[in-house]
C-alpha cells in the first residue's frame, strides 16, 4: 500500500535538498550539471562510497554473493550508530546500471535516506522491507526518490543550462545524466514548472527556492532591470545596483559591470567619502576624523554610527563598493544614501534603454 506524499512534505524535502547542496558547496564540491553525485555523497559526514566491484574484489565475492549481502541489485547504505559512519554501496557491475546512468539515481536515492535521517529516525542500520512495515518502507522510498529527483534535476539549474529554451527528454537525459525512464518522467514535471513560471516569455525566476538553487548552480546572475553582472551569492534577494528582486541567470554574457569606488585590501576607499581623509588603511570601520563608516553598509534600518551596531544581516556590514542597495533586504546603502554613488541610470556605464536586451539567454 502506498500513501501519496502530501504537498508540505515535498516542500520539506526541497528544503533538505537545498541545505544539502549548500553543505556540499561549502565542503568544496564543484556544483553544476550534471550533478557530481559521487563527490556529493563523499561530502556527507563520515561517509564512504563503495562500488560493488571494489567490494567484490576485496572480499573475493561473486556478483550473486554481493547482491545477497546488500539484498539489492541497485544500491544500499549502512549506518553505524556507534561511530555515526555510513557506507553507500552501489552496483557498478551490471552494464545496464552504468551505461544507463541508473547508478547515479541509486546513489542520489541513498543520499536522500541519509540526509533525511531515515536511519536515525527509525533506528535502522539498513532499511529493509522485512524490518519495517510495508507502508513505512514505501513512504521512505518515495521520500528518497523525491530527494533524488530534486537533486539530479533542479529545475532552475536546468533553465540556466538550457538558456531558458524549451527542452526535450533526450536533452534532459544527456545533460543531467539520468536514465531515459527517469528523463521521461522528469521532463513532464520540468515543463509543468517551466509553464507555471512563464519562462517562455520572461525568463525570470521568482520563487525563493528557485533563486537559491540558481545561485548555488550559477557563477553569476544578470539583473533584469540594470543588466548588472553580479557574483552569485547565497542569501542575496536583491540586485545590489538597482534593487530589483527578479534575477535572470547566465554566465555574465552581455552583462554590465558597474564601476565602483577605488578601495584598498580591507574594502575601504583610499579616502573617506565624507571628509576626504586619506588615512583609511586602519583596523577600525570608522573614519577617525569625521566618524563616518568607511566600508559600504546597509542603512535601511538606520544609519548606524557606532561600532557594534546591528544591520539587517551579519554580512551587510561590508557590502560591495558599487552597491546602491543592500542585496539582503533591498534597503539603500551608505554610499548611495550619501550620494557617493550615483543612481544607476546616471552611471556612465549604463546602457541606453534601446540597447537593453529583454532576454539574457
Amino acid at each position: 500500500m502506498r500513501i501519496p506524499m502530501n504537498k508540505q512534505r515535498k516542500v520539506e524535502i526541497k528544503k533538505s535538498v537545498l541545505s544539502f547542496v549548500m553543505h556540499c558547496k561549502k565542503a568544496g564540491v564543484n556544483i553544476g550539471l550534471p550533478v557530481p553525485v559521487k563527490a556529493m555523497a563523499k561530502a556527507l559526514p563520515k561517509c564512504r562510497v563503495i562500488p560493488y566491484s571494489v567490494h567484490c574484489k576485496r572480499y573475493q565475492l561473486t556478483r550473486k554473493q554481493m547482491i545477497e549481502y546488500t539484498q539489492t541489485d541497485d544500491a544500499c547504505s549502512d549506518y553505524d550508530v556507534s561511530t555515526e559512519r555510513t557506507l553507500i554501496y552501489y552496483n557498478d557491475i551490471d552494464a545496464n546500471k552504468t551505461k544507463s546512468n541508473r547508478y547515479r539515481w541509486n546513489i542520489a536515492h541513498e543520499i536522500g535516506h541519509l540526509w533525511l535521517k531515515h536511519h536515525i529516525k527509525y533506528k535502522e542500520t539498513r532499511l529493509f522491507r522485512s524490518t519495517i512495515s510495508d507502508v513505512l518502507y514505501n513512504q521512505l522510498e518515495d521520500e528518497a526518490d523525491t530527494f533524488a529527483a530534486y537533486l539530479l534535476v533542479p529545475h532552475a539549474a536546468v533553465a540556466i543550462l538550457s538558456k531558458g529554451q524549451l527542452i526535450y527528454q533526450k536533452w534532459l537525459s544527456q545533460n543531467c545524466r539520468i536514465s531515459n525512464p527517469a528523463a521521461h518522467q522528469r521532463i513532464t514535471y520540468y515543463r509543468q514548472w517551466y509553464n507555471a513560471n512563464g519562462l517562455q516569455k520572461s525568463h525570470k525566476l521568482k520563487d525563493s527556492y528557485d533563486l537559491q538553487i540558481a545561485r548555488l548552480f550559477s557563477h553569476y546572475f544578470t539583473c533584469k532591470i540594470c543588466k548588472s553582472k553580479n557574483a552569485s551569492k547565497y542569501g542575496w534577494e536583491y540586485c545590489p545596483v538597482c534593487g530589483e528582486r527578479e534575477f535572470l541567470y547566465d554566465e555574465g554574457e552581455n552583462a554590465m559591470i558597474y564601476s565602483s569606488l577605488n578601495v584598498n585590501e580591507l574594502g575601504k576607499p583610499y579616502s573617506c567619502p565624507i571628509c576626504k581623509n586619506e588615512e583609511t588603511n586602519i583596523a577600525g570601520d570608522f573614519c577617525q576624523i569625521c566618524g563616518a563608516r568607511l566600508a559600504n553598509h546597509c542603512v535601511a534600518q538606520a544609519d548606524l554610527p557606532s561600532p557594534g551596531s546591528v544591520s539587517c544581516c551579519e554580512d551587510a556590514a561590508h557590502l560591495p563598493d558599487n552597491a546602491r542597495y543592500c542585496p539582503y533586504c533591498g534597503g539603500e546603502t551608505f554610499f548611495f544614501a550619501r550620494g557617493i554613488l550615483p543612481e544607476w541610470r546616471n552611471s556612465p556605464e549604463n546602457l541606453d534603454e534601446d540597447d537593453i536586451d529583454e532576454l539574457p539567454f
